[in-house]
């Protein structure tokens, strides 16, 4: 692996890098997949809330 890609993508990621939604991906999943990203672990859903 390029160490410093990997470097870089941790630092994107840190700073709010996403990947995007795919098109017609249902809302309510979306609105979960996108919760998890939360920096914020106590703001993630939880498994209840996933299954």
């Amino acid at each position: 692996m390029d160490e410093e890609y990997d470097i870089g993508l941790a630092i994107a990621i840190s700073q709010g890098l996403r990947e995007k939604i795919v098109p017609d991906t249902p809302e309510e999943y979306a609105n979960i997949y996108t919760e998890c990203w939360d920096n914020d672990p106590n703001n993630r859903p939880s498994m209840k809330k996933i299954r």
